[in-house]
């Protein structure tokens, strides 16, 4: 069922040492119990010879998933895997197999025993119907870029969706961190309570439909030179999308490229660029650009905390960048913090973006208003229309520019956007009728309760609190934590005690 591609090249000698989130339970022995094969090569019996059983285990992965069935479990034990591992299922679709590092535990000296997979180019690779389950490992990587390898470029990569992705820690990828492609129309994926961190392309790279990415951290997405010749326009977002009816909550991106390090555009190699393209990186939490019909995006922190003399030449950062076809997009309780950015851009080119729902987000500026920049940015093109939007019971705070308060339009807004019931606010002087109120607005300075260590809750009494609209209509009554909201509803993302 499974092969073993090759040897690996060494580990990354630095910048490995980031603590992996510890994963409860903490048992005090390490376990494998209830496991169908078992990869300890710490044990006097083990043997790629073996079946893998509990009681005869192997000594490699590769191995031991010659053995893994449909609906059974393989564990590994805390070590040092040098493999390349590749899963190919094929034939029908049967039972989820379960890859999962063993239980964590504290050893007698304190140190947490986990398990570490090496990866070159591919921790674990995956192909097939049957769906597969990745669990407990961290996966670092440092072999240099190959084209040839680009479709596998990634620690963890699906080429048929159906992969489910927890408690895993991606580190030094020089792609992307996970890359899903593929599958048929049920094929579903998931990336759960992971960390992703120094990741040399996205951090996510998914295409299908039905995509759940939840309470992860993103941290540290870097475009890097080795890719100058690949005849890519460049991209160090934390998820890039292609598909419909995606989930993306409770993550937390930081630091989204921050260490940038790019090659101008090669066109002795790649030809002249399409002047429709940037060659310059785009960094953005989440970049939906070919359509996202159903996408949620809600009760994620999202933080770009350079400033335009550390990016170099980069595009400004998004938050969220959402192109049409886009149905029933949703954006709610995010809390998007930036030097320079620009938190949402929805644009409908060609075909239409319908009824999005933008609401008890709070948009705030990192240190100084010194460059211009705001909130929401519409762009119409070709055909394409934005209909049906609602603005909703956000915080704008410093999300100005000398042309537009806190929402650019590159077409006639007001037939298409309700704007009610948001607090506005600029710390930079601004001329009398820069902004005209619209119903239920406010327009005042909040109270945060520790703006400088990012608790943008609003402290009683603060304007903002009770000013809200009551959305329970739109189907949620939660706040970014899962607080229950009361009418009054608080404007943001934090609903008052």
């Amino acid at each position: 069922m499974g092969r073993l591609i090759g040897l690996l090249c060494a580990v990354l000698g630095t910048g490995c040492t980031i603590p992996i989130p510890t994963r409860p339970p903490i048992f005090d022995e390490v376990s494998c119990e209830g496991a169908d094969r078992v990869v300890d090569p710490s044990n006097s019996n083990a043997s790629d010879a073996n079946t893998c059983g509990p009681w005869d285990p192997c000594a490699t992965i590769a191995t031991a998933l010659l053995f893994t069935l449909g609906g059974e479990e393989l564990c590994v034990m805390p070590g040092l895997y040098n493999e390349r591992v590749w899963l190919s299922t094929g034939g029908a679709a049967a039972e989820t197999i379960t890859v999962r590092a063993a239980q964590a535990a504290v050893m007698p000296d304190g140190s947490l025993a986990e398990v570490d997979l090496i990866a070159q180019i591919a921790g674990v690779e995956v192909s097939g119907p049957t769906p597969i389950r990745i669990e407990g490992f961290r996966i670092r990587s440092a072999a240099p870029f190959e084209d040839d390898n680009w479709p596998a470029c990634a620690a963890i990569a699906a080429h048929d969706g159906n992969v489910t992705i927890d408690s895993v820690h991606i580190l030094g990828a020089v792609c992307n961190g996970v890359r899903i492609e593929g599958g048929g129309p049920d094929a579903r994926s998931s990336i759960t309570n992971s960390r992703i961190d120094d990741t040399g392309f996205r951090a996510i790279e998914a295409a299908g439909d039905g995509l759940v990415v939840e309470d992860n951290l993103i941290f540290r997405v870097t475009y890097r030179e080795t890719f100058a010749d690949a005849c890519e326009v460049p991209e160090a977002d934390g998820i890039g999308l292609r598909g419909s009816d995606a989930r993306i909550r409770g993550n937390r991106f930081e630091d989204l490229g921050r260490h940038l390090d790019h090659a101008p555009w090669n066109e002795a190699v790649c030809g002249v660029l399409d002047p429709d393209l940037e060659p310059v990186p785009h960094v953005d939490c989440l970049q939906a650009p070919a359509g996202a019909d159903g996408l949620i995006f809600e009760q994620n922190r999202c933080f770009f905390e350079h400033d335009a003399a550390d990016v170099g030449e980069s595009s400004p950062g998004h938050a969220v960048i959402v192109r049409s076809p886009a149905e029933g997009l949703v954006v709610r309780n995010n809390v998007f913090g930036s030097a320079v950015a620009m938190p949402v851009s929805i644009g409908a080119i060609g075909s239409d973006v319908a009824g999005a729902r933008i609401t008890n987000n709070t948009f705030v500026r990192l240190g100084e208003p010194t460059t211009d920049g705001v909130a929401l940015n519409l762009t119409e093109g070709d055909g394409g229309a934005i209909t049906d939007l609602l603005v909703s019971n956000n915080l704008f705070v410093d999300q100005d520019s000398e042309a537009n308060a806190f929402l650019r339009c590159g077409y006639d807004c007001a037939s298409e956007v309700t704007l009610e019931s948001n607090l506005v606010w600029y710390s930079r002087p601004r001329p009398d009728g820069f902004y005209e109120a619209n119903p239920g607005d406010v327009l005042a300075a909040p109270t945060f309760a520790d703006a400088e260590g990012r608790d943008f809750r609003l402290v009683p009494g603060s304007p903002g609190n009770g000013d809200g609209a009551d959305l329970s209509g739109l189907g949620y009554d939660v706040d970014l934590e899962g607080a229950p909201r009361t009418v009054p509803w608080d404007m943001g993302v934090y609903e008052a005690d």
